[in-house]
Parts: structure tokens; sequence; C-alpha cells
């Protein structure tokens, strides 16, 4: 049609990583940063999917250190400078559209895996009203909702809730990301809090980086006393585990 045409010479689509002008239109990532992306591989953490340096190392250097009370997850790429920039974009600049291209990867390298643990339920982590307010979306329910609509699993955004306007995590240390989500999250009223009438036996945390964990381990403390036996999570990007 005529007016997609102009659409697309007024804001042409552009690469996710580099921000450069995609071509031909329908590629998601230009072939340059295709290339250079750090797609996750093996060896990586059993517990939390960060690399680690040998096959035999089971757990990552801060899954040595800590107990974590999630059962697994997996994460698409290492966080670098150029992922840490479209995430940013994505997030605090409305890129909404970075979307597709991350729940395509997530899909094509995490999907048989989503599969193998049998949750019921995609759960996003949640924003506080006031930072929804603030971005107008959470980018975590776009990647779950995307990820719903490929995988045929239904996309929980009710249960759990941000209770607390908490600091920004990345200005904190470990102890201090701990501290700062000890109450920053609960699960609605509406749900009765015991194992027999909790709606979900195993659910995935949705959710665009995984840095220390402690987001993931507010979130599935809180899911795991209201009954939820097992909690797993997927990510775009982690930290580095060595």
């Amino acid at each position: 049609m005529v007016w997609r045409e102009i659409l697309d010479a007024v804001y042409p689509k552009r690469c996710p990583i580099c921000n450069e002008i995609l071509v031909p239109k329908d590629r998601k990532i230009c072939s340059i940063c295709s290339e250079e992306l750090p797609v996750l591989m093996e060896p990586r953490c059993k517990k939390c999917s960060k690399p680690v340096l040998a096959e035999e190392q089971e757990y990552c250097f801060d899954c040595v250190k800590k107990q974590h009370h999630y059962t697994r997850g997996f994460a698409c790429f290492l966080y670098n400078e150029k992922l840490k920039k479209s995430l940013s974009e994505f997030k605090y600049h409305a890129k909404k559209e970075y979307a597709e291209f991350y729940v395509d990867y997530m899909v094509s390298n995490l999907g048989d895996w989503i599969y193998k643990t049998k949750a019921e339920v995609l759960i996003p982590i949640p924003l506080h009203k006031n930072k929804y307010k603030q971005r107008g979306f959470n980018q975590a329910q776009l990647l779950a909702e995307g990820l719903s609509k490929a995988l045929s699993i239904p996309v929980d955004t009710k249960l759990l809730v941000r209770t607390m306007d908490t600091k920004p995590q990345k200005k904190l240390d470990n102890k201090e990301r701990m501290k700062n989500l000890e109450k920053a999250f609960s699960v609605s009223t509406n749900v009765k809090k015991s194992e027999e009438l909790f709606p979900y036996k195993r659910v995935i945390l949705v959710d665009d980086i995984y840095t220390t964990g402690s987001t993931i381990e507010a979130c599935t403390n809180v899911l795991q006393k209201a009954g939820c036996l097992e909690v797993f999570f997927v990510t775009v990007c982690i930290g580095n585990g060595f």
C-alpha cells in the first residue's frame, strides 16, 4: 500500500543494536550486528545460565557464593555495551519495536527449554505504577506477550505486584540490592496464599536482563511463599559469571 511505503520512507526500520537503517527492510537486525552478537553458548552455569570457563564447572562464581531459590534460568545474550545501549533505548526511549527482535531470538534459542519446564504461565517482572506512568509500558510484559504469542503459553500480569518504587538496582552493591527488594513485590490479594489454592505449580519469570539475580530471587521468594512449587526465568541478556 502507498501509505505503508510512505511510512517506511519517513520512519525506516532500524537495527535494534546499532540503529542503522535495515536493508532489506524485512530484516530484524543488520548483517554486521548479527555476526557480532554475543550469543550465549555452552559451557554455561547450570543454575542461572551465565557463561563459565570450563565444561566441568557446574556453577558460575555468583551461584557458588549464594543460594538461589529459583529452579533454573536461561538468557540469550551476554550483556555488553552494545546490548546495554539497545536495552536502554528499548526501556527508556520507547523503542518498543525492539521487542520483536528480542522475542524472535528468545523463541529460537530458548523455546525448546521453555517447553521442557512444563510451566503453565509466563509472568513478566512488574513495574511499580510510578515507573509505568513514566515509561507508558512495561518492557518485560512486551517480551512475555511476544513469547506467549509464539509459544502458546498464557501470560499473567495480575498475579505478581510491585508494591514499592525502589531505587535503581544498577546503583547498588549485592547486599544493597537484596535489601532494596525485600518488600518490593507481593502476590495479588485476590490469590489465596496456600499451595492448594495457588493457581500455578510452575511459572516462568520474564525480564530483559539478569545481573546479580536479586530481582528474580525476590520474586521467586514471594511466589514460593504463596504456594508456587517451581520458578524459572528467561531474560534477553545476562551478566558475566567469571
